[in-house]
């Protein structure tokens, strides 16, 4: 595009300049190409632009994407700005050295400044069609956003209760966040000793024809069994079956049938019950729905902020959204916060999980607060009480190339409050589903929501 732009320029001047030879001898239709476009932003709902970072008015198609210039912005006086943090001599004005028609995409992405890549554009933050009868640059994939449905448990799997069984201390639940549903089940277990079969008896190895990982014990008395040598473990059962391998002396000098002379098997579950966690976020994982929005160079973040979090040792604030009124889910907004991690798709599980205390955890994003904390601060419980919990859970979507890891990118999709009551999340058999409420709706509160930015052009 810029190649095929300055050569057109450099075809047209020889033609400017005997214009005044032609006189009223030019033809009358003979049109003046469109060379500039004068665009003018009307922001809604735009955050302020965070401390290391601007936004940058760009032009795209299929082939090119152009930037046009980098701004700032204040959403208290809602002035356009300058990287370095002035006002704007022309205000929301911005030119375009083309015609905007010539490209199919107008955009607003947001950079790091200094930009360490001009050449590409960092995550797409809005963007609309420039054949729009109305152009309104909006966030990518509104529509799914949307229509998406996100809630959370506090179960605490990766906990150790007396006598090291993981999952079955009652106490530390409250520890967490997990991006999905909780409920705790019983299973029967079937064959609890894992006995294959109590009747066969072969006469020889080579009689048995069943899988390798079976064990054949040879005789021909009621005690023949052949059983499977393994450990079953049902998702995060609470309960682990397990077999030891029994030993068989083949005596290789008489002659066949050999027989077992050495039995040694060893169960440790009798029951015929097993309890076992089950994380949920619906059929297949779709009742979510939350779009993957890598494409556009953005990831989610779980967050949690409580006045429990100790603000002294954690200096982690939550950065308000651009809400001209901020109600009742964003009042209480005393306390540090701590991140439960990032995530692209929240259908599985998120880049890390430092503050585990084992292995033992669900398959979706979230975080257990109960170890390697920050500043060596204790486990948090964020759920004390029988009767008033203050906090709140969200989620932040957050660009790739952010500059800050201490503090939420301003654009806030899925926001809801604390249990109440401890006893919700503590009371066995009880499905925990604390709902998030969606907050992108852009077009329809003109308080709440997320950005968009209108846009009037004029060419010439």
């Amino acid at each position: 595009m810029f190649k095929r732009n300055k050569l057109f320029i450099l075809l047209i001047l020889p033609l400017l300049s005997i214009l005044p030879f032609w006189g009223c001898e030019q033809p009358e239709d003979v049109l003046t190409p469109i060379t500039e476009t004068t665009v003018w932003l009307t922001a809604n709902k735009l955050p302020t632009n965070p401390d290391g970072m601007v936004y940058e008015l760009w032009v795209a198609n299929s082939t090119d994407s152009v930037p046009i210039e980098k701004f700032g912005y204040d959403f208290v006086s809602g002035r356009f700005l300058e990287t370095d943090g002035s006002v704007r001599s022309d205000s929301n004005e911005f030119l375009i050295n083309y015609d905007l028609l010539d490209f199919t995409t107008i955009f607003v992405s947001v950079e790091r400044n200094p930009d360490d890549n001009s050449n590409s554009p960092g995550a797409i933050m809005l963007y609309d069609l420039t054949v729009s009868e109305t152009i309104k640059m909006r966030f990518p994939k509104m529509d799914s956003l949307w229509a998406a449905s996100v809630w959370y448990n506090m179960e605490s799997p990766s906990d150790g209760a007396p006598g090291g069984i993981a999952g079955l201390d009652p106490t530390t639940d409250g520890y967490a966040v997990w991006f999905s549903s909780y409920i705790e089940m019983l299973r029967p277990l079937n064959d609890t000793l894992g006995i294959f079969d109590w009747s066969v008896a072969y006469d020889t190895l080579e009689d048995y024809t069943g899988p390798e990982e079976m064990i054949v014990v040879i005789g021909i008395d009621d005690n023949s069994i052949v059983t499977k040598d393994t450990a079953r473990v049902f998702g995060l059962d609470l309960i682990e079956q397990k077999v030891t391998r029994f030993d068989i002396l083949l005596d290789t000098i008489t002659e066949p049938p050999y027989v077992a002379t050495v039995l040694t098997i060893n169960y440790d579950v009798y029951e015929s019950n097993i309890s076992f966690d089950n994380f949920n976020q619906g059929q297949d994982n779709e009742e979510f729905g939350l779009p993957v929005l890598t494409d556009f160079g953005w990831r989610y973040k779980g967050w949690v902020v409580s006045p429990y979090i100790d603000s002294d040792a954690i200096t982690s604030r939550m950065t308000m959204p651009a809400w001209q009124i901020i109600g009742i889910e964003l009042d209480e907004t005393d306390g540090a916060m701590l991140s439960t991690g990032v995530f692209g798709d929240v259908r599985y599980p998120d880049e890390s999980n430092p503050y585990v205390a084992s292995a033992r955890i669900p398959p979706y994003p979230g975080e257990d607060f109960l170890m390697n904390l920050p500043d060596g601060i204790a486990p948090v419980c964020l759920v004390p009480n029988e009767n008033g919990n203050p906090g709140r859970v969200f989620i932040s979507l957050e660009p790739i190339n952010a500059v800050s890891t201490a503090t939420n990118f301003p654009l806030i999709p899925f926001l809801g409050e604390l249990p109440e009551s401890r006893s919700m999340v503590t009371d066995g058999n009880l499905t925990q589903r604390f709902v998030l409420q969606g907050w992108m709706q852009d077009l329809s509160d003109p308080y709440r929501g997320f950005p968009w930015i209108g846009v009037r052009y004029e060419r010439f």
